[in-house]
């Protein structure tokens, strides 16, 4: 019964998790159009279904971990990057 309820507390948890990430990466690619549109043009036009291929997954990852934000001196995207990295 405990194994159970651990379970399905677990499952809840990483669902949660999940729908952030989609919420918080619909908010990196929205600001890099509005605001960064050449940075946006370079990554592939990134989105969450449409373009969704190998290359725009990779210049996502990429933009991350070598912080490319910090080029911009954009607060905004600064703090999403930021915590998609945590």
């Amino acid at each position: 019964m405990i194994n159970q309820s651990l379970h399905n507390v677990i499952f809840i948890i990483l669902l949660g998790m999940v729908i952030i990430w989609f919420v918080v990466v619909k908010l990196l690619f929205n600001r890099l159009e509005s605001a960064h549109p050449e940075k946006y043009k370079e990554m592939g036009m990134p989105s969450l279904f449409l373009r969704n291929n190998i290359s725009t997954n990779w210049a996502i990852i990429k933009f991350l971990f070598l912080r490319e934000h910090r080029s911009f001196n954009d607060i905004y995207l600064s703090r999403i990057s930021n915590f998609m990295l945590v």
